[in-house]
């Protein structure tokens, strides 16, 4: 267990860097965050451009509840702190053909826009797709993704068994 006095180093300023420091000192620890960059926040960066900044880095926030809970271990609101809105086009995707296809935040109009640009197989393969990541999430929440000690999943024997020796 850690020492009120103790000092921990963090490397890298991304955001597991950044929420692990801001948990930590907020328990009374002293953090030093070190970054190789002039800059934090490793992928979510910013390049520039004569149009104006692109985003370089990821562009949909996911998991909101996940983000809420940081911040309230922080004792901080998420809504107050940050300027957060929903936008309905979640990402545009352009292929070399001139095909289009615009992703939402529904699995609905996700299913009806891959199938527009498409067709019906792409569309049922994506529901597949879909219904096997909500498996795979739900499964998954709790033991690993919400898991105080997330290592502790990977050292059972039997996921040992399931993965590398079947």
């Amino acid at each position: 267990m850690l020492k009120e006095n103790e000092h921990i180093i963090i490397v890298g300023a991304g955001i597991a860097g950044l929420v692990s420091a801001l948990l930590l000192s907020k328990q009374g620890l002293k953090v030093t965050v070190i970054e190789r960059n002039e800059y934090p926040g490793g992928k979510l960066r910013a390049f520039s451009s004569q149009e104006g900044p692109i985003d370089a880095g990821p562009t949909v926030l996911t998991l909101i509840d996940v983000f809420q809970e940081i911040f309230t271990q922080a004792n901080l609101n998420i809504f107050r702190e940050l300027d957060l809105y929903k936008e309905e086009i979640l990402a545009r995707h352009y292929w070399p053909d001139g095909k289009c296809l615009d992703l939402f935040s529904t699995h609905e109009k996700n299913l009806f826009s891959i199938e527009k640009v498409f067709g019906k197989d792409s569309a049922a393969e994506f529901d597949k797709f879909h219904g096997d990541c909500e498996t795979l999430f739900y499964a998954f929440n709790n033991t690993l993704l919400r898991n105080g000690c997330p290592g502790s999943f990977f050292t059972k024997k039997r996921f040992f068994k399931k993965v590398f020796l079947d």
